[in-house]
């Protein structure tokens, strides 16, 4: 059961996806870094960092080999019983990463989502090699990735490992671990947590779920991305629609700062950004004076026209007054109200579908959780069945002879009856 009040020194927070776990933690400067399996798997960023050894935990990273990095796999899976098995591996990459980073070397740790396993390992190195507890090892490690959290098998292995180590009681109880990991929140709903909101609830942090989780957030980036360009796109082609009415745009003043240069007095170079706005305002004259060319003239009220009329002539202008234009149907209009509604309607509309592709993602992965579900329960259903010994078939009864009572009665009765084949008398 959950718990609220005072935040613990640390807790599983929920602040946090998986395109953040995709981020190469630095825990030593340009010496050790601990990420996820996306991250791990970026070699322009390996490149860059200068990564030469890769520590993979995960039975998913077993095969993972590579002729310019140094790879020590291990097959853990994220479990509570796989302790004992971490437990095991605990010194061996612990050593590895010590003798990489004594040659020189840059070291990167992950599993899947650079949580539980590779943060597991982190700290073991930081038993072993280095001159801190583990609860010292744990606040470095999760100020710098608040994400960390070992799963409670995992964290008894770190414990059974310091008090090998130092031969004193852990700086780490178990059930203060544990206390820790069901931490709800503050009392007050409101209240501000200082390392985001708790708690991060999860069964296991396998490859299946980081990758699904993954999808979905790219999706939903690539739908904003598409969302801010078609918003671009029509408001350029409404802005282009208002120049061709005949509205004027004001001259930005960057364009002005930029082609003089302060205390200069010298023309620079124009910005592409203000060679298009330049040629907009050429091509919005040029439209002004053709709209003037073809507008008829209008005669005052009162006064005659012709020859000798002297009336004087006038032509409408095509703005009535700053900041309004004239539409397609000769209403004057506002621009700014005019794109609101444009960029209301298709946000809307772009909302909607990204909302809607979203759903069918999430349904198909809880689609595919729920045959697992039913492929584990099928599964175990059988093992049951099979288990079962199956009862052996009786043995059909075997007819019994007649007695000898029954076969004098059929034989008297046989006798008794008339012959067919006996001639009839004469």
């Amino acid at each position: 059961m959950g718990w609220r009040g005072a935040a613990p020194p640390f807790y599983p927070s929920s602040a946090h996806t998986a395109l953040d776990r995709v981020q190469l933690s630095e825990v030593l400067p340009k010496q050790l870094y601990l990420t996820n399996f996306k991250g791990a798997a970026d070699r322009c960023a390996l490149e860059t960092l200068g990564i030469t050894h890769v520590a993979a935990v995960g039975a998913e990273f077993v095969e993972h080999t590579s002729e310019l990095l140094i790879y020590w796999n291990k097959d853990i899976t994220d479990d509570a019983h796989q302790g004992e098995a971490m437990a095991g591996a605990l010194r061996d990459g612990a050593g590895f990463i010590h003798n990489a980073i004594s040659s020189g070397g840059r070291v990167v740790v992950h599993c899947a989502a650079g949580i539980s396993r590779s943060a597991t390992v982190v700290l073991g190195y930081f038993i072993l090699h280095r001159p801190e507890t583990l609860r010292e090892a744990f606040e470095r490690v999760y100020n710098i990735r608040p994400c960390v959290w070992p799963n409670e098998g995992f964290m008894q292995s770190l414990i059974a490992l310091e008090e090998e180590e130092s031969g004193k009681p852990s700086t780490i109880t178990a059930a203060e671990y544990d206390h820790w990991g069901e931490y709800d929140g503050p009392e007050d709903d409101g209240a501000a947590c200082p390392m985001g909101l708790p708690r991060f609830v999860r069964d296991d942090t396998c490859l299946e779920d980081e990758m699904h989780e993954l999808a979905l957030l790219e999706a939903e980036e690539r739908g904003k991305e598409i969302f801010a360009t078609r918003i671009e796109r029509r408001a350029r082609t409404w802005l282009s629609g208002r120049h061709g009415s005949g509205a004027r745009s004001e001259p930005s003043c960057a364009s002005e700062r930029s082609c003089v240069a302060a205390g200069l007095g010298r023309r620079v170079s124009l910005t592409k950004a203000e060679r298009e706005e330049q040629a907009v305002e050429a091509a919005l004259e040029a439209r002004e004076a053709s709209v003037k060319a073809q507008q008829p003239t209008v005669q005052r009220a009162g006064q005659k026209g012709g020859e000798g009329g002297g009336g004087e002539e006038r032509r409408p202008s095509v703005l009535r007054k700053s900041g309004t234009f004239k539409d397609a149907q000769g209403r004057w209009r506002r621009p700014g109200a005019l794109l609101m509604r444009v960029l209301f309607h298709s946000s809307n509309s772009l909302v909607t579908t990204f909302k809607s592709t979203k759903a069918l993602l999430e349904q198909s992965v809880k689609g595919k959780k729920e045959k697992k579900a039913k492929a584990k329960a099928t599964g175990k259903t059988a093992s049951k069945a099979a288990s079962k010994p199956k009862a052996e078939p009786k043995p059909k009864a075997e007819p019994k002879a007649p007695s000898a009572k029954k076969y004098k009665a059929a034989k008297a009765s046989s006798s008794n009856k008339p012959n067919a084949r006996q001639v009839a008398p004469a």
